[in-house]
């Protein structure tokens, strides 16, 4: 269930079909959007309607307590699931179109869109046996396939080999690499099996008594430990030790993993990592790390506002967009951005295993091109002075493709081939 467009009930029910049909084949990995709906359910009942719904993260922009019945005095709805759903998803799940999507799609299905049947969607969905709850329990957290790890948000120095607590065990930080990936899987599967056992039998005897109040990895609504590993902050303001809430973009800024971090991954036989989460631009972002590892995210969800910029100073390639095809039609926040990350085992050429980035930038030029490992393609995925990113082969072939962001902005240039030495020394100069 995200927020770019209507489609979450089928493209869902698509990936699950081929998930059963190609076990695997299909690997689904769990992102903060996917758990956190675990949440529906307990914050739906009766009793929670009845009073003002509590989420311990959210607090207004000064810091204080955020007032939801001074928010709820500023509209005229009753509080139906409805109208707690339109309340909860923008406002407590990261999904503000998500209630709208929703209304969109049930139309498109030949099926009751009115509040009411909406809001039965989403219930019918995250309940035991719904197309959502079983996606959630086939998903995992972590997948290797041959040196590529994949998680939703990235692995950092905190949350490197880190288990929460589940079942009957305690928290844990596992030694090596495969034997996290194996027990953190394990979370996931114990924590989706608890809440489909257990989720009727808690709302029964604690209706009012749920998670979003509190928080943490001690709660006893089912399944929480696992909403809460999609989490970033901690009730007491700490970071959530998570690979689901994690990125490699520190205020915007792409940040490479140090020695000691990829060590530990190539020791697990891992020399690549795939994730998603933070949005960069209209193309998928590669960072060169210590040792040769490389990670790419492949984010290209705020896609639509990306700026060019035609720098003569650069040599003398000058892809100017054509067109602003954005502009044309409401394609969403990705406007016609799409991408593709290919991974083969092995190439003949290389001797190694390649990474094949291709696709079209916002501006409807094509690009296409391959990262083996080892650094052999010693340019893409490395950064100038002043913060441009190396993203890939110009569309032509005839230079690069540099990004820089600040927060969700994120503007783009290209670069000659016979510059990018002097760029990523000194900087992208100004125009002239």
């Amino acid at each position: 269930m995200c927020d770019r467009g209507p489609g979450d009930i089928r493209i869902t029910s698509e990936i699950l079909d081929l998930k059963e049909r190609y076990p695997n084949r299909v690997h689904i990995i769990l992102g903060n959007r996917d758990v956190n709906k675990y949440r529906i359910p307990f914050e739906t009942t009766p009793e929670a309607l009845a009073e003002a719904p509590q989420a311990y993260w959210l607090k207004n922009k000064d810091g204080t307590p955020y007032d939801y019945l001074a928010d709820k005095a500023k509209s005229d709805g009753s509080d139906s699931v409805a109208d707690r759903l339109k309340w909860m998803l923008p406002k407590t799940m990261g999904s503000p179109d998500c209630f709208k999507f929703r209304v969109q799609e049930l139309d498109e299905m030949g099926l009751a869109s009115d509040d009411d049947s909406v809001a039965k969607s989403f219930l019918d969905h995250v309940k035991p046996g719904g197309v959502h709850a079983k996606f959630v329990a086939a998903g995992q957290i972590a997948h290797i396939i041959g040196d590529t790890l994949f998680v939703h948000g990235g692995i950092n120095a905190s949350n490197q080999g880190y288990v929460p607590p589940y079942g009957a065990k305690r928290e844990q930080y596992v030694s090596t690499l495969r034997e996290w990936v194996e027990e953190i899987n394990r979370f996931a599967k114990s924590e989706s099996r608890d809440y489909a056992e257990s989720l009727e039998s808690y709302v029964k005897a604690n209706p009012l008594d749920y998670y979003a109040k509190e928080g943490g990895y001690k709660h006893q609504q089912p399944g929480s430990r696992l909403v809460h590993y999609g989490m970033g902050p901690n009730k007491d303001g700490t970071t959530n030790t998570t690979v689901i809430y994690c990125n490699y973009l520190v205020n915007g800024k792409p940040t490479p993993m140090d020695a000691s971090l990829t060590k530990w991954l190539q020791e697990g036989g891992v020399n690549r990592i795939v994730v998603g989460h933070q949005p960069h631009g209209d193309a998928p972002l590669v960072i060169q790390c210590a040792n040769g590892v490389q990670v790419i995210t492949g984010d290209t969800s705020y896609a639509k506002d990306v700026k060019y910029q035609s720098n003569p100073a650069i040599g003398s390639i000058n892809l100017v967009p054509p067109h602003r095809l954005k502009d044309a039609a409401d394609y969403g926040t990705r406007g016609i951005t799409c991408s593709e990350i290919l991974l083969s085992p092995s190439h003949a050429q290389f001797g190694c295993s390649v990474l094949r980035i291709r696709g079209n930038l916002q501006n409807g030029l094509e690009y296409d091109f391959i990262v083996p490992d080892g650094l052999i393609n010693d340019r893409i995925g490395l950064a100038s002075s002043d913060g441009w990113w190396v993203k890939g082969d110009a569309p032509t072939g005839e230079g690069y493709y540099l990004s820089r962001q600040e927060g969700f902005r994120v503007d783009n240039t290209f670069v000659s081939k016979d510059q990018i030495a002097l760029i990523l020394r000194d900087g992208v100069p100004d125009a002239v």
